[in-house]
C-alpha cells in the first residue's frame, strides 16, 4: 500500500465547517467512520496521532477472543466497507487462511484495519479529511443565536477547526494500581509492575521475565489466561508463578442465535488453556489463590516473595481532551476529566447535574473508553467490547448522531 495522505493546510481547514469530527482511528473509530459516511452525516474531520489501528499494534503477537467470522462481518455488515472487499488490498485477505469459527492473531485484524483507512484515505478524501494529530481541546462556542460549535484544538497547530458534532473514539488503557492498593500493609520488599501490554506480548514478556523470577498476577481475566498462556509457552519459565483471583472463572457459552457471557467469559486459546492447564493445575510452577473474601495475610506473606507483578483488572479509558463551554458573553467553563461521564446507552457524552447525566450536546463517546451497555437473553447485564459489536453501537447510535440536539446551558 502507498502511504497515507494528511491535510495539513490546517489555517485553510479552519475556515471551513465540518458535519462531525472523530477522534482516533481504532476499531470504534473507523466503525463511526462508516455509520457517518452511511447516513450521509459528512464532511467528517477525522483525527489521529498515528492512524495506525488505535493501540492495536501493541496486541499484534496476542490472540483474539473473536471468530474470524465475526472480524469480518465488520467489513461485510458496512454499506461502505463491503464496496472496499473488491478493491486492491483486500481489506479480508489477511482473514482468508482462517477458518471463519476459529481465532485468530489480531496482527491479522490490525491488517485489516489499516487497508479499510487506505481506502478511506484514497477514495472518500471529498469526504473524510484525516489530520495526523492529538486533539487537545474541544470548546463549544456560539456561532449565532440558536447555534453553537465545537472548535477543536490540535497539539502542533493553533488553527481551531470547527465541526457540528464529535465523536470520542479515545481509546483505554490497562488498569495498573499501586500495590498498596492491593494490600495495606506496606511490604519490606515490593515486585516490580510489568505492564500488561508487555504481559500480552510472548516476545516482550520474555525479554521481561526470566528463570529467576517469581511472579505475581492480579486477576483472572481474558488477559490473565493469556499472560499464562505465555508463560507456559516460554522456553525459559519464570520459577513460580502465583495467580490471585477473587472470582470463579467464567466462560462464554454459545448458542445458535446468542452467547452467555459474551462480553466476561473467557473465549477462544486462553479458555482452552484455563480449562486444561488452570484449573486442573497441571502447570508445576504455578499456584492458584482464589480469595473469594479480601485475604490481607495471604498477600503479605505471598507478595515479598515475588520480584514481578502483573495486573490483569481491566481497562480503563484514556483521557479526554480539554472540554470546555463558552456562552455568548466570552465567558467559558472547562470541565475536569472526571467530570466527563456519559449515557451508557445512547452513548451521549455530558456531566452529572443533580444526580442527572445532562449532556453536553453533540458530544458522543464510542468504543472501549465509552461501551454501550446491553443485557443479554439471561438478563446478564454487560458493557459490548469488540470490533463487531462495536460497528452494531454505532448503527444504534445513528439517530443520535442525525437529530438536532439541545444545547446544554451551564451556569457560568
Amino acid at each position: 500500500m502507498q502511504s497515507l495522505k494528511f491535510a495539513t493546510n490546517l489555517s485553510q481547514l479552519s475556515k471551513e465547517k465540518f458535519k462531525f469530527a472523530v477522534v482516533g482511528a481504532g476499531p470504534s473509530g473507523l466503525a463511526a467512520i462508516s455509520v457517518l459516511l452511511e447516513n450521509d452525516l459528512y464532511p467528517i474531520l477525522w483525527v489521529d496521532r498515528s492512524f495506525n489501528g488505535g493501540r492495536m499494534p501493541l496486541y499484534r503477537n496476542v490472540p483474539s477472543n473473536t471468530k474470524a467470522k465475526i472480524f469480518t462481518r465488520f467489513v461485510t455488515d458496512s454499506k461502505i466497507y463491503s464496496k472496499f472487499v473488491e478493491m486492491d488490498p483486500n481489506p479480508l485477505e489477511s482473514l482468508k487462511d482462517v477458518p471463519p469459527e476459529e481465532t485468530c492473531q489480531l496482527q491479522k485484524a490490525l491488517t485489516m484495519l489499516n487497508r479499510l483507512t487506505y481506502h478511506l484515505n484514497t477514495k472518500y478524501q471529498d469526504k473524510v479529511v484525516m489530520v495526523k494529530d492529538d486533539v487537545t481541546s474541544l470548546n463549544r462556542v456560539p456561532q449565532g443565536p440558536n447555534e453553537d460549535v465545537w472548535q477543536v484544538g490540535l497539539k502542533s497547530d493553533s488553527s481551531q477547526l470547527n465541526v457540528e458534532k464529535v465523536v470520542l473514539a479515545t481509546g483505554g488503557h490497562p488498569i495498573q494500581p499501586h500495590i498498596s492498593k492491593i494490600v495495606k500493609k506496606k511490604l519490606p520488599k515490593e515486585p516490580k509492575t510489568v505492564d500488561l501490554d508487555v504481559a500480552l506480548d510472548k516476545y516482550k514478556l520474555a525479554e521481561e521475565i526470566g528463570e529467576e523470577d517469581t511472579v505475581a498476577i492480579i486477576g483472572a481475566s481474558h488477559s490473565a489466561m493469556v499472560v499464562l498462556l505465555n508463560f507456559d509457552q516460554m522456553e525459559k519459565k519464570p520459577k513460580m508463578i502465583h495467580v490471585f483471583y477473587r472470582h470463579p472463572l467464567k466462560y462464554a457459552v454459545f448458542y445458535e442465535d446468542w452467547i452467555l457471557y459474551d462480553n466476561t467469559g473467557l473465549k477462544g486459546l486462553a479458555a482452552k488453556w484455563a480449562k486444561e492447564k488452570f484449573e486442573t493445575d497441571q502447570v508445576p510452577n504455578l499456584k492458584r489463590h482464589y480469595i473469594p473474601d479480601d485475604n490481607q495475610a495471604l498477600y503479605e506473606e505471598i507478595l515479598p516473595q515475588c520480584t514481578k507483578i502483573i495486573y490483569a483488572v481491566g481497562y480503563e479509558r484514556d483521557p479526554v481532551p480539554q472540554i470546555s463551554i463558552t456562552d455568548q458573553s466570552g465567558k467559558k467553563i472547562e470541565f475536569k476529566d472526571n467530570e466527563i461521564q456519559y449515557d451508557v446507552k445512547a452513548g451521549k457524552l455530558g456531566i452529572v447535574k443533580d444526580g442527572k447525566l445532562e449532556p453536553l450536546g453533540g458530544l458522543y463517546g464510542m468504543g472501549i473508553a465509552f461501551p454501550e451497555q446491553v443485557v443479554d437473553k439471561a438478563g446478564n447485564v454487560e458493557f459490548a467490547v469488540g470490533y463487531f459489536k462495536f460497528l452494531n453501537t454505532a448503527k444504534r447510535h445513528a439517530e443520535h448522531y442525525k437529530a438536532r440536539e439541545k444545547m446544554f446551558k451551564p451556569s457560568l
